[in-house]
């Protein structure tokens, strides 16, 4: 019974011992904990940071790359937009022309008119 209460005394002693010393060391070791979490920290956002970049890079070139075949279709809209008013000029010339001769227009006037699909 002797020896149990000894190896009792012996652990307190040594868990306050133990304690004492944590707790005198521990204001000195705190701000390199403090260190390591926040480097830690920093590098889960830089990652994410970075994660964050390539998407945009991503996006980024995909509107580059989306951007030429917008002014292609502009270019070709705006053809077809001169196409057709050149269409619509001829075909008014035609009308007023056909109109202004009173009796059906002649045989060249029926020609053109032939011409462009009328």
């Amino acid at each position: 019974m002797y020896l149990r209460s000894s190896f009792r005394i012996l652990r307190e002693i040594t868990a306050r011992s133990v304690f004492s010393l944590f707790a005198t060391v521990q204001p000195k070791g705190q701000p390199a904990v403090d260190a390591i979490n926040n480097y830690q920290s920093l590098v889960s956002l830089l990652n994410t940071s970075t994660q964050m970049a390539l998407a945009a890079n991503r996006k980024i070139q995909d509107t580059l790359t989306f951007l030429p075949s917008v002014d292609q279709q502009e270019a070709a809209v705006n053809q077809s937009v001169a196409t057709s008013k050149a269409l619509q000029q001829t075909i008014e010339q035609l009308n007023s022309s056909f109109a202004a001769s009173g009796n059906g227009g002649s045989a060249v006037q029926k020609r053109q008119t032939k011409q462009i699909g009328f």
